[in-house]
């Protein structure tokens, strides 16, 4: 298994999980998983690797309890995540995340975060 980076429309890129299978009409990539996404002017800011490597490991968190990845394949899949998306420390994530600082994954980068939710009374 290996990490697929795909150009979206514009600066987005997306990391997939593909597996390599042999078939007689030659090799045959098989999709395995999204792992996650960022545009790429936004990667040098802290919330959005943060934001990127939350949705990786809880997708490898998916795939290892399923029994589709082990231990040392995720290892080797974090690594190859950390060269293109520096990895963040676990302190600098609570300062991305809080009460009234909600975020979609869209959104980061934007200095604008999305208003909390309100309850609507009828």
């Amino acid at each position: 298994m290996f990490i697929r980076w795909k150009k979206e429309d514009g600066p987005s890129c997306r990391a997939v999980l593909v597996e390599s299978k042999r078939t007689l009409s030659g090799p045959r990539l098989k999709h395995v998983a999204y792992l996650g996404s960022f545009k790429e002017n936004n990667i040098a800011q802290d919330c959005a690797r943060a934001w990127f490597w939350q949705s990786a490991r809880r997708r490898l968190d998916q795939l290892e309890i399923c029994g589709k990845i082990i231990n040392r394949e995720r290892e080797k899949i974090e690594a190859a995540l950390a060269q293109r998306v520096p990895p963040i420390a676990p302190e600098q994530v609570v300062m991305c995340s809080g009460p009234g600082y909600l975020r979609r994954i869209c959104d980061v980068g934007r200095e604008s975060a999305l208003p909390p939710t309100t309850d609507i009374v009828s």
